[in-house]
């Protein structure tokens, strides 16, 4: 009877190490997981607030409010700030932003319309914003996760312990992009974590990135997902987004995107997705590199003059301020801050793979000790 107990015992200590030992899923799981959850959000109305703030020697804190609406692939936003109201449209892969400058003193207010790729990110953007997209590191790109895994040339799945479960860790390195916008970029030091919590059937709750300069400083971005409501049943969405950008561990900038009277899967009528542009307006069209005067529907009534091409490399120069308290504002205190990926270490066991090894193994060799002294005694 104390052999069977033991073997049983061995038996239930097995499982449990084997159990905590579990292997993470794949990443072709993740991205599927992912990518049905998103999809299922096929349109989407909210209040947005975008609050901005720029740290010494630059500071700065910027307002703007408004409305969101998505259905497929057409997005609308409008935002309001304290100078300006912007107005933007993307359809079909093309972005069109009207801004509208009230006139002050007196004097007249102005409009302005600007034609970009629409795979570039915008502000105001509640899909990017909520972690439904993602930036490309080093260009303006925006794209869905499944796109960004595919660019990485390494990638690695994690689990880990976290606040109310466990969640996924996705570590990326990437190549410098052919169109990268950032000069002074270390090749080998590119890399992003995307989080994502299985409990919210895969949505993304954070992601990072770091680029190495080679002036020796390190360039960090990152979002992290403060609350979610559900929207429907078991479908999560953010209603409270915030972020930061860091050059080494100094905070040059943070963000704070909060949604309201969220709405999704209802129809938005057709209208909502077009602008109507004040007459003779200036339009800008950045992508065929033209410039012209359009009436209210868009159309041309002035000959277009071409633009001049202009640089897309931002050059990142150091910047002197004094370093900051907290590397997220606001933030919960008892949230965990983001974590720079290490793509060059092996995972650490959690202290649970530990003591189920350690009590496999003495349980191991108490029953070796047992057999040895049971031989002894019968000889």
């Amino acid at each position: 009877m104390m052999i069977r107990a033991f073997v049983i015992s061995a038996l239930l200590a097995a499982i449990a190490f084997g159990t905590a030992n579990a292997q993470p899923p794949s990443i072709d799981e993740v991205k599927l997981r992912h990518r049905t959850t998103r999809e299922l959000i096929r349109s989407l109305s909210c209040v947005i607030e975008l609050i901005d703030t720029g740290q010494p020697p630059n500071a700065f804190e910027r307002t703007a409010k408004g409305q969101y609406y998505r259905s497929g692939d057409d997005v609308r936003s409008s935002l309001a700030t304290k100078k300006s109201l912007d107005d933007y449209l993307l359809k079909e892969t093309r972005i069109w932003t009207l801004t509208r400058i009230p006139g002050e003193n007196g004097e007249k207010g102005g409009a302005m319309v600007r034609a970009v790729d629409g795979f570039q990110t915008r502000g105001g953007d509640a899909w990017s914003a909520a972690l439904l997209s993602f930036p490309v590191i080093d260009t303006q790109e925006q794209v869905v996760f499944e796109r960004l895994v595919d660019r990485a040339k390494t990638v690695k799945v994690a689990e880990r312990r976290a606040a109310g479960g466990t969640v996924v860790d996705v570590k990326l390195r990437f190549a410098p992009s052919d169109n990268s916008h950032i000069a002074y970029i270390k090749p080998d030091e590119l890399t992003m974590t995307v989080v994502l919590d299985p409990a919210k059937n895969y949505m993304a709750t954070q992601w990072d990135s770091y680029l190495g300069l080679t002036r020796g400083q390190t360039l960090h971005n990152g979002c992290r997902v403060e609350a979610f409501d559900e929207v429907a049943p078991g479908l999560y969405f953010p209603t409270c987004i915030t972020g930061g950008t860091w050059l080494d561990d100094r905070l040059v900038m943070s963000s704070k995107f909060s949604l309201a009277n969220l709405v999704v899967n209802q129809p938005i009528p057709p209208s909502v997705f077009s602008i109507s542009y004040p007459t003779n307006v200036l339009f800008t069209d950045a992508i065929n590199r033209q410039r012209y005067r359009v009436d209210a529907r868009g159309n041309a009534i002035t000959p277009a003059t071409n633009i001049a091409p202009k640089s897309t490399v931002t050059f990142v120069r150091d910047v002197k301020m004094e370093p900051t308290i907290a590397r997220w504002a606001p933030m919960d205190a008892g949230r965990a801050a983001p974590v720079r990926p290490d793509m060059g270490k092996a995972e650490s066991w959690p202290l649970v793979n530990w003591i189920t090894g350690l009590f496999a193994v003495t349980l191991a060799a108490g029953l070796v000790l047992r057999a040895r002294t049971r031989r002894r005694v019968a000889a």
